[in-house]
């Protein structure tokens, strides 16, 4: 019988699958706000952990560059309009910092850290919700959100049962070697299934017929699958360093037994980024 922990873990993990589906298939405004605001609250907790172990980052420099993500992505150019606000974030933050002449502690560090992890990482993750096309934007976006969920739930679900070497017990105990390549055949199947079901749905569906040429070449959702099976879960070590580093569990408490928005989005982030490299090429 499980755990009322572990039923509360799998009841919130629903959840959150159906907020990303519904992100996912609405796309839009919709996704950029649920981004926008799920980045502000990434930010917002990454700047918690690093105060609890012990930096002093100036906070509006991070909360303030992820808020102004959304409008400067939409009305700036998109990659490079991130880019400018990049840079102008960290002189902005170094400004902040050397007027505060606290010349011995880490602030600069704590203070340009979020701008980058996550704050950077949400950023790309806008890029996709301007896909021109519909059909490319739902297989792209579908495989890019729920290849990083199913790797999760596959990775913990094996892991739990059948889990018996530790893959890195120093940053996370409970993750074994046996869970994790549970998580890449996972993240690589749901990458192929994917774009495989929306081309033949595009064949029978008469709305839909000829949208199919706008899907990616399964080549690329291939090697994604692999890629990001693998890097999802070096994204979910890098959260757990920063925890361990600073001494806390969870980054928060708004998702009851999966934590907080950094918890349960690691793998995406780098997930985008990924994404970012592979599919750019063959898309706007």
């Amino acid at each position: 019988m499980y755990k009322p922990g572990v039923i509360r873990r799998r009841i919130t993990g629903l959840g959150l699958a159906a907020l990303f589906v519904l992100m996912w298939l609405l796309q839009g405004w919709v996704a950029r706000i649920g981004l926008g605001l799920l980045g502000i609250l990434g930010v917002w907790e990454v700047y918690a952990v690093l105060e609890h172990g012990g930096s002093k980052p100036i906070r509006w420099v991070g909360m303030g560059y992820m808020a102004l993500c959304v409008p400067v992505c939409h009305f700036c150019g998109r990659l490079s309009g991130l880019f400018v606000l990049s840079v102008l974030a960290v002189a902005i933050g170094l400004s902040a910092v050397m007027l505060k002449e606290d010349v011995k502690s880490d602030a600069p560090l704590a203070t340009l850290f979020p701008i980058f992890y996550p704050g950077m990482l949400f950023g790309i993750l806008l890029l996709f919700t301007y896909i021109e096309s519909r059909m490319c934007a739902t297989v792209v976006m579908g495989v890019l959100y729920l290849s990083a969920i199913l790797n999760d739930v596959a990775a913990y679900e094996i892991g739990t049962v059948y889990g018996k070497k530790p893959l890195a017990p120093k940053l996370s105990p409970k993750k074994t070697v046996e869970g994790s390549v549970a998580g890449v055949i996972s993240s690589t199947v749901l990458s192929i299934f994917l774009p495989l079901a929306a081309g033949l749905l595009c064949k029978v569906v008469p709305a839909w017929k000829g949208l199919e040429a706008d899907i990616p070449s399964l080549w690329i959702f291939a090697v994604f699958g692999v890629v990001a099976g693998v890097v999802a879960q070096f994204g979910d070590l890098c959260a757990s360093m920063i925890k361990r580093h600073c001494g806390v569990k969870d980054y928060g408490t708004i998702f009851p037994g999966h934590g907080g928005v950094m918890d349960r989005l690691d793998s995406i982030l780098f997930n985008g980024l990924c994404a970012v490299l592979l599919f750019g090429f063959v898309m706007k």
